[in-house]
């Protein structure tokens, strides 16, 4: 069973689904974020470069 995200938006106070998505940016940066499903505000979750996404894979490799 998958457990949703809801987050309160900061902009219109409504209580909104967190939808992740993707968006390459250049230089292999890629960002991870949502946005309010009710005002559309965006919301950065984190961003990786290449360098970061090999040391998460070799992490998780440790495990």
């Amino acid at each position: 069973m998958t457990n949703l995200l809801t987050v309160t938006c900061d902009n219109c106070y409504q209580i909104t689904k967190v939808v992740f998505k993707k968006r390459y940016l250049p230089k292999s940066i890629k960002e991870t974020y949502f946005n309010c499903q009710e005002c559309n505000k965006h919301y950065t979750s984190f961003v990786t470069d290449k360098k970061v996404r090999d040391l998460q894979k070799k992490i998780g490799r440790l495990k």
